[in-house]
């Protein structure tokens, strides 16, 4: 599936120009840009002595974003 041509395309631009900006200033502690930035956080995270033995570490994939979730199972 493709959404370039699609005609939500102009409204989703126009809200992801006007929202990132703010979800960006919000929540810049939460989310990793790429790779670098990831690393540059984990090693912080390791200086300030949050690191231990117990640290659990979480990784997924995305295979389609197109696939619809409910809510409720997805908050699961």
């Amino acid at each position: 599936m493709n959404t370039i041509a699609a005609v939500t395309r102009e409204i989703s631009t126009f809200l992801d120009e006007s929202i990132r900006p703010i979800y960006d200033e919000h929540n810049r502690v939460n989310t990793f840009v790429d790779g670098a930035n990831l690393i540059s956080r984990l090693q912080t995270y390791a200086a300030h002595g949050h690191l231990k033995s117990s640290t659990f570490f979480c990784a997924f994939d995305i295979n389609n974003l197109y696939t619809m979730l409910p809510q409720d199972e997805s908050i699961r």
